[in-house]
């Protein structure tokens, strides 16, 4: 689940981060695994995104920056569909926290005195975990627009996801890689039908080194998204 931290003093802050899952009075607890940090402010959770190391660094934010940060955890095996626990996010200023108005003398910028505002310089959020029915199958399927598939020839790639059971995926992204032996046409990216850009800009996809992302946001089961692609075949030896 993700939390959004936002800055909202005047100076740099380092900002150290600590999750909280115990739920005893909801009968179980998810099992935490780790805070991970949205590294390319995609606001998508990805293989490559950042672990946040909480005997490492502070994690460290410019006056006005926001982060997405999110929670990753296993929950508990044979749950009844329903059945939900909380998790909290915590963030701490590094340079202290306490009542507004509170000062730590040389703990600010360029060793001036900082001082505690209404936030009292720190905060938590609480979300919830819910367990579902929902299951996510994923079927790739692709065509050529000529009877052989020769150099030049066009590949329509389609992926079909569907969402079964109940429940919600919350954030959810189909991504994949550019086959080998063929160049991606460009402005050829769709979701269900309407045209996406290649650039990862405004709208939910985007086409780079990696392959393609498009983000689903949250999908309510049932439901089922297609996304498509073509790409052409390269000739003997190299890309066109």
């Amino acid at each position: 689940m993700g939390f959004v931290i936002t800055n909202s003093g005047t100076g740099r802050e380092g900002l150290t981060l600590s999750a909280d899952l115990a739920s005893p009075e909801r009968g179980f607890s998810p099992v935490f695994r780790q805070i991970v940090l949205d590294s390319n402010s995609d606001g998508q959770l990805e293989a490559t995104d950042a672990v946040y190391q909480a005997s490492g660094s502070a994690l460290v934010l410019a006056p006005g920056q926001a982060i997405t940060a999110w929670i990753v955890a296993d929950m508990p095996a044979s749950l009844a569909a329903g059945s939900s626990a909380p998790a909290t996010l915590t963030a701490t200023v590094v340079a202290g926290a306490g009542a507004p108005g509170t000062s730590f003398p040389g703990a600010g910028v360029n060793g001036a005195t900082a001082v505690v505002g209404k936030t009292g310089a720190k905060a938590s959020a609480q979300a919830l975990y819910l367990a579902s029915t929902l299951a996510v199958q994923v079927l790739k399927s692709q065509s050529v627009n000529v009877a052989h598939a020769t150099a030049g020839a066009l590949v329509t790639y389609t992926l079909t996801a569907q969402f079964s059971g109940t429940g919600v995926a919350a954030g959810a992204s189909l991504a994949d890689a550019i086959p080998p032996g063929v160049t991606y046409a460009p402005g050829t990216l769709r979701l269900d039908g309407a045209p996406l850009t290649d650039a990862a800009d405004g709208d939910a996809g985007r086409i780079d080194s990696n392959g393609l992302t498009v983000a689903l946001g949250d999908v309510a089961a049932p439901a089922a998204h297609t996304v498509s692609f073509q790409a052409r075949i390269n000739p003997p030896g190299g890309s066109q």
